[in-house]
Parts: structure tokens; sequence; C-alpha cells
């Protein structure tokens, strides 16, 4: 592969008997830009998370589950409480907050805790928001909500079920460790 030194200007080529794309939400396009080709194409989950003033004295995260049934968080961040996360398909990874999603983890905190008061757009200190993709092979199309898909053509993922990453790192892993 040819790079380019976007400090000096330099050009140089550079061989690797395994090469790991974790470019994230943009590995096909670096795939486009390498040239290289796979049966695997992605498609990409909106994440959100809201800061406010924190909500409880506990240091425990809070899980419930939301309306849509997605697992939803208060996560303590010293005196402020981390609120999310949504699951929403988006067609592109620059995306950015929305005020459906802002209401959506309002609505679900509100019913899930006994506050003073319900929380509103105002109690918002920060908003967050991320990509992550998700793998769609011919054989683990994309279906919703989420249904199954696969991550790199190698772990299957339903909904929330990302605890499984870890284990996917070590098949990974096991694979560039077989080829070198």
């Amino acid at each position: 592969c040819d790079v380019r030194d976007v400090m000096t200007g330099r050009t140089f080529t550079i061989t690797a008997r395994v090469l790991v794309n974790a470019c994230g939400p943009y590995a096909d396009r670096q795939n486009g830009h390498a040239g290289i080709t796979t049966s695997t194409r992605h498609v990409f989950s909106k994440g959100i998370h809201l800061i406010v003033d924190r909500l409880t004295p506990s240091r425990r995260v809070l899980t419930f589950f939301a309306d849509d049934g997605r697992m939803f968080f208060v996560i303590p961040m010293g005196a402020r409480s981390v609120i999310g996360t949504t699951d929403t398909r988006v067609d592109a990874p620059e995306t950015s907050v929305t005020p459906e999603d802002r209401r959506f983890v309002l609505d679900n905190i509100n019913k899930r805790l006994r506050l003073d008061r319900p929380l509103t757009e105002a109690d918002v200190i920060a908003e967050r928001c991320g990509v992550r993709p998700l793998a769609v092979t011919p054989w683990a199309p994309a279906v919703g909500p989420w249904g199954a898909l696969a991550l790199a053509g190698a772990l299957l993922l339903r909904r929330s079920d990302w605890f499984r990453l870890r284990a996917f790192r070590r098949r990974c892993s096991r694979i560039c460790r077989a080829r070198v």
C-alpha cells in the first residue's frame, strides 16, 4: 500500500501479511481508498447520551429497559449523571443529537425514576453523540429493529449484546497470529 506522510509530503510503501481495518464507521470508506473489496458492508447505529446534574446519590450504574426494549443507563460521573443511550439507524457516520433523541432519553428517564420533578431539555448540561458500525453480510442482512447483524463477519449482535466484544477481540487476535 502506498502512503504519504502529510507532515513531510514523503511517500513510501507499506506491506503487511495481515491488515486490521479498525476505522470504525469509516471502515468501508478506508477499504475504498485502499482498493479493498469485501462481501461485508456497514450500516450505522447512532447512540446519544445526555449529561445532567447528579440524579441519585448512588455511585452505581442504574440499568433499565427503555420503552422499545433496549438497555438504558444512568451512569454516575462526579457531580453529573450520564443518561442514555439510543440506538438509531443513520445513513452516515456524520450525525448529531436530534430533538427526537433528547425526547426519547428524557421521556424514558422520567418514567423510570421518581425524581422531584421531571427532567426537561433545560436540565441538559451537555450531550454526546457517537456512531458504531454494524457489519452486514449476505448471510446476516440488515433487518430491523437491529435483528441479527454480523460484526466483521465474525460475531452476531442482538441489540445491546456488545458484551461479547472482548471475545471478538480475542478471536481477531488469534486469527491474526495464525496468519503471521
